[in-house]
This record gives structure tokens, C-alpha cells and sequence, in this order.
């Protein structure tokens, strides 16, 4: 399939969910990600994204198939509202044809009022080149730090 006016950016709504998480696990548990998604945890995770205030999302669908996706959510800030892109994805085979720039492009017009966007990617792979295409730059005043939580019935001092 090649991009074409048979597939249209369509608002995602609650009955085209469970197949952004079909997509979402093909993405997601293939390279260069290599994670271990299921089609549970896969519905679950984008339904909490659904589900959090100011929750925006389109994909890029024709017919009953979905060949990408552009979830994310508007959040206050001190200086006005801000858009935070929680997730993209693409179906491999079809991603370098413009799919993405325009689930981008559009997932964009829907946040007309924010102020600045801002999303979390892996370094170095093909996602953080296409951000970087889009004009996207690394954040220099802030970083993202992590912790590992102690394992479910065990105390840590």
C-alpha cells in the first residue's frame, strides 16, 4: 500500500483502539525496539493514554486497516498549555513514504493553542532522526532520570 487518498487521518476514538494496539505490538516488539508488548498490555497502556485529560490522537487509516498512529495529550504549564506526543508508530513496511510527516503534521493542528511539544525517544535510532527532521532538539535544561523499583515482596533499605 502506498500512501494515497484512500487512507485519511481519522480522530481515534474508543472502537478503533484495540486496532492502534494490534499495530502497537508489530511496532513496538520488532527492531529496533525488540520489546515484549502483548495485545493486552498493548490495550492497556493505550488506554490509559485515551483516558488522561486533554488526550489527543489521530491515525492514519483505510477501511478497517490502520497503518499509523499519533497519540498524545495537552497539558497546563506555567507559560500556557503545552502537547506531550506519548506515542507514534507506523507499520514497518510502510514507514519512509511520508506516513509519519503527515500523522505528525496533523496530530499538530489538532493542539493549535500550544505553546511548545515535547516527547521522549530512544538516542540514536530512526525515531530520534525523524523528530530531529521535524524540528525537534534536544532539551538542554532538562533531563529525564530514571530509578529501578524494588521487585513486588521484597524490602529495600
Amino acid at each position: 500500500m502506498t500512501a494515497g487518498p484512500e487512507e485519511a487521518i481519522v480522530d481515534v476514538q474508543g472502537e478503533l483502539v484495540p486496532r492502534c494496539a494490534d499495530l502497537f505490538v508489530a511496532v513496538f516488539n520488532g527492531p529496533p525496539w525488540n520489546e515484549s508488548w502483548t495485545a493486552g498490555s498493548a490495550s492497556e497502556r493505550l488506554a490509559e493514554i485515551t483516558g488522561t485529560p486533554g488526550f489527543v490522537g489521530v491515525a492514519l487509516a483505510a477501511g478497517n486497516d490502520v497503518t499509523g498512529v499519533a497519540l498524545g495529550q495537552a497539558e497546563r504549564w506555567h507559560t500556557g498549555r503545552v502537547f506531550c506526543l506519548r506515542e507514534m508508530f507506523v507499520v514497518p513496511g510502510l514507514q519512509h513514504q511520508g506516513r509519519g510527516s503527515r500523522l505528525l503534521a496533523a496530530i499538530c493542528e489538532r493542539v493549535p493553542d500550544a505553546a511548545g511539544h515535547y516527547l521522549l525517544t530512544d538516542r540514536g535510532t530512526p525515531a530520534h532522526a525523524f523528530y530531529e527532521k521535524h524540528g525537534y532538539t534536544e532539551a538542554r535544561a532538562r533531563i529525564m532520570m530514571t530509578r529501578r523499583a524494588a521487585r513486588p515482596g521484597r524490602v529495600t533499605q
